[in-house]
């Protein structure tokens, strides 16, 4: 594992002291409660802390304290948060999956294959469950993950929501 502290460092130089509630755009990002094993989502205080503790890969960098709390990548609770953005009231969520969502996977050969593989199941388990039960009149656009480094095609592709 990495410590977070460069993370902090190059975010800080970009953020500064900014505060979620003070940006121009709503923000929220969510993150993995150790300590509640749930999700918590950041709707106000420093932003760095909060993209720091949403940031906290297993395995890559450590898990980030803030305010008396243990933090983990917001990804292990609900990667792409369809519910969250339906709750709070929107129109048209625009969806940036960087996974492997779209790809098969593959039964593992190695036991070092089974973890990823078991997160994928529930990552995808989360998501579909989730984009079927977006209700009518929420658009949801899923914008294509690319290949080697480059988009396929120019348009969003649309999901079925019902509408």
């Amino acid at each position: 594992m990495h410590p977070s502290g460069p993370l902090r460092a190059a975010l800080t130089d970009v953020l500064g002291g900014r505060r979620i509630e003070d940006l121009p755009v709503r923000f929220e990002c969510r993150a993995a409660s150790i300590e509640d094993a749930a999700e918590h989502w950041f709707a106000e205080g420093p932003v760095v802390d909060a993209v720091l503790a949403s940031a906290a890969v297993p395995g890559l960098i450590s898990p980030v304290a803030f305010a008396g709390r243990h933090y983990m990548d917001g990804g292990l609770v609900n990667n792409i948060p369809l519910g969250r953005a339906v709750e709070l009231g929107t129109e048209r969520v625009l969806v940036l999956q960087v996974g492997r969502v779209d790809q098969p996977l593959r039964a593992p050969r190695r036991i070092w294959e089974e973890a990823p593989v078991a997160f994928e199941i529930a990552r995808r388990h989360r998501y579909t469950s989730d984009l079927a039960a977006v209700p009518d009149g929420v658009d949801v656009h899923v914008l294509p993950t690319g290949e080697g480094g480059r988009r396929r095609g120019t348009a969003w592709r649309r999901c079925a929501t019902g509408t």
